[in-house]
């Protein structure tokens, strides 16, 4: 005797081996080798509501696409396009604007809710130069400092080398530097020095402050 018995919600799929449900009888499902005659505008994975869709592995969610079309990869509430929960690695150029810019060029951030550019800045020999820094120094001194005289201030730098490249610039507007001279900065291993000259016409007491841009 032969029993035919119609399942009006659910169907049994059998591929391969293999045992499918599916919730019509028209077989709409998604086989784990991979589906055909697909409609791109019409088929996908996804939910259909206001719900998330999450991915897991080893049952531990791994990814999620929010309702609002934020992608988290190891965050289950990504608050950006993509926010990522860990290290980013990549193995080929970074590309804003679809251009990847040229070599020892820096990326410039062009503020918010715009894409960063390259800027047209670049480090013409980036095998010798390791660290750029800005900074300022007060440089004081003890007891009068004579017109005419020359004082060497040296400056503590454990980045500083001897082949270092370093500017130095007063910081802000004063007549009073319009008379000090800025003769030179000597670099060396560890520190380097600043020599100035006091050609205000009178003893100077206190310190002044200068601005520092250094290759290394």
């Amino acid at each position: 005797m032969l029993i035919f018995i119609l399942l009006t919600s659910l169907d049994l799929c059998f591929a391969q081996g293999e045992t499918i449900n599916s919730t019509s009888a028209a077989g709409n499902f998604w086989k784990v080798k991979g589906n055909g005659s697909t409609v791109s505008n019409t088929n996908f994975v996804g939910t259909t509501d206001n719900v998330s869709l999450r991915f897991r592995t080893n049952n531990t969610e791994k990814a999620v696409i929010d309702s609002l079309g934020n992608m988290g990869i190891g965050i289950t509430t990504p608050t950006e396009r993509l926010q990522v929960g860990g290290n980013l690695r990549l193995d080929k150029a970074f590309m804003p604007g679809n251009s990847a810019g040229t070599a020892s060029q820096f990326l410039l951030s062009a503020g918010a809710n715009a894409a960063p550019t390259w800027s047209p800045f670049s480090i013409g020999n980036p095998t010798a130069t390791t660290i750029i820094a800005k900074y300022y120094a007060s440089l004081s001194w003890n007891g009068p400092w004579a017109n005419g005289a020359t004082r060497v201030f040296t400056i503590t730098d454990p980045n500083c080398i001897t082949a270092s490249s370093i500017s130095a610039s007063f910081t802000g507007i004063n007549a009073l530097y319009d008379s000090i001279n800025l003769n030179n900065v000597q670099t060396g291993n560890g520190s380097f020095n600043v020599s100035l000259t006091n050609n205000t016409g009178g003893s100077l007491m206190g310190a002044v402050s200068i601005s520092i841009i250094a290759f290394y």
